[in-house]
């Protein structure tokens, strides 16, 4: 059996052992995600949407759904 290193990444996460406890995070795998996409230069919001009731835009252009869902 071999001794095995601290865990930094597993499964996309991000892990940050220290002696103040164990932290971690998904800032690796997001930025991949913009990439991927195309939206590293894209602003942030604090709400990205209007939190009320959603129903079907018949007007509007259809959408990739497994793009939508990549995302």
């Amino acid at each position: 059996m071999s001794i095995m290193r601290e865990l930094k990444f597993f499964l996309g996460i991000q892990i940050h052992q220290s002696p103040h406890g164990i932290f971690i995070n998904h800032a690796k795998y997001a930025q991949e995600i913009l990439i991927k996409h195309g939206m590293t230069s894209c602003d942030n919001i604090g709400t990205p949407m209007a939190t009320k009731h959603l129903d079907a835009d018949l007007s509007g252009t259809p959408v990739d759904q497994m793009k939508y869902r990549s995302m």
